[in-house]
C-alpha cells in the first residue's frame, strides 16, 4: 500500500490578523486626517452676524448705485431691507433671525427699543453716508457687533457683552 504525501499546509481562505490590523490602522489614520481638515461648525449667531454684515454693506452699495436711500428695519423677530421709492419705503425682503439670536441696536449713541414690527432704523444715503450705529447680535455661545461709523461701511467684530 502506497502512502500519499501529506500537504504541509491546508489551503485556507481569508485574511490574516496582521493584514486586518494593518487595514484598520490605515483607515484610522486617513479618517483622523480628514476630520482634522473639516472646519468646526459656526455658532448660529456668528453665521447670522456674517450674513447681516453682507446685507448691510449691500444696502450701502445699493443706495450709492441707485441714487435712492436704503434702510434696514429691525424687530425682535426679523429684519427687513427697504428702499426709498415713490415717496415711501418699499420692502426689498424680510429675513427672520436665527434661533436664539437677540438683536440690540444703538443709533448715534442712543439705544433703540425693538418692537414686533419692523420700521426703517438704519438709513444709508445715496452719497455714501449712513447712521452711526452698533448692532449687537447676542446668542447663547457668543455675541457679535456690527458697527457703522457713518461712511457707509459696516464692520463685524466679536463683542464683549450683549448689552
Amino acid at each position: 500500500m502506497a502512502r500519499r504525501p501529506v500537504p504541509l499546509r491546508k489551503k485556507t481562505y481569508g485574511f490574516t490578523l496582521v493584514e486586518v490590523m494593518t487595514v484598520l490602522v490605515i483607515i484610522g489614520l486617513v479618517s483622523g486626517a480628514a476630520i482634522l481638515t473639516f472646519p468646526s461648525p459656526k455658532p448660529a449667531v456668528q453665521a447670522q452676524a456674517e450674513k447681516m454684515m453682507v446685507d448691510l454693506n449691500t444696502l450701502s452699495h445699493d443706495a450709492i448705485l441707485s441714487g435712492r436711500p436704503t434702510a434696514l428695519g429691525l424687530s425682535r423677530e426679523a429684519y427687513t431691507r427697504y428702499e426709498f421709492a415713490d415717496e415711501d419705503w418699499s420692502v426689498i425682503d424680510v429675513q427672520v433671525w436665527a434661533e436664539h439670536v437677540r438683536p440690540y441696536v444703538t443709533v448715534e449713541g442712543q439705544a433703540v427699543p425693538l418692537s414686533t414690527e419692523t420700521v426703517p432704523v438704519l438709513i444709508f444715503e445715496p452719497m455714501g453716508r449712513s447712521d452711526i450705529f452698533t448692532l449687537t447680535l447676542a446668542g447663547p455661545e457668543a455675541s457679535y457687533s456690527l458697527q457703522g461709523s457713518g461712511d457707509g461701511r459696516v464692520h463685524l467684530q466679536p463683542s464683549e457683552d450683549a448689552s
